[in-house]
């Protein structure tokens, strides 16, 4: 009988068991230091680790939902899901590896219909445009407070230079600024 060294994705620990099967008969273990059970092997893609990250990644480049799909070979309903279950007061800022340094960022903002034509939601982002990252990303049905409170988040020094938000001029909004 051969024995495999098994890790896990999460903390890369060795203190794995075995944690029963899923209901299609393949193993699952479960991680002794943070609990996580995993799979060595999945049926469905969409269930690989960072595929959730891979489906956020290519929203901020600008892929469509059927691009997605094909690219990566999962559903569309998959992909849908994914973006709805982005919460709208999900806000998220990495932090700059060396923040004395002068940032050149570009800020852009794509919509989209969810579920039906009444619905429509705003994906706003900050990309890096020399590093190519995404700085502050967030998604909701509100387009000028989701602009408001996402500016906020890029860095505090910012509010000074933060452009008028005034009704509909926010449809095509994208500005360079220096942080």
């Amino acid at each position: 009988m051969a024995s495999v060294n098994i890790h896990c994705p999460r903390c890369q620990s060795a203190q794995v068991y075995r944690h029963g099967q899923n209901p299609k008969g393949r193993d699952r273990f479960r991680c002794r230091d943070c609990h996580r059970v995993f799979q060595l092997t999945y049926t469905y893609q969409a269930r690989k680790p960072g595929m959730k990250e891979m489906i956020t990644e290519m929203a901020f480049n600008g892929a469509g939902v059927r691009d997605t799909a094909r690219t990566l070979k999962i559903g569309i309903n998959t992909i849908i899901r994914t973006l709805k279950k982005l919460a709208p007061t999900q806000i998220t800022s990495s932090p700059v590896a060396h923040a004395d340094v002068a940032l050149i960022c570009e800020l852009d903002e794509q919509w989209s219909y969810v579920g039906s034509k009444a619905r429509l939601h705003w994906l706003w982002y900050a990309y890096n445009t020399k590093t190519g990252g995404v700085l502050a990303y967030t998604f909701g049905p509100e387009p000028i407070k989701r602009a408001g409170s996402y500016w906020h988040c890029l860095h505090p020094s910012t509010s000074a230079c933060s452009p008028a938000m005034t009704g509909t001029a926010m449809a095509g909004w994208c500005r360079r600024i220096s942080i």
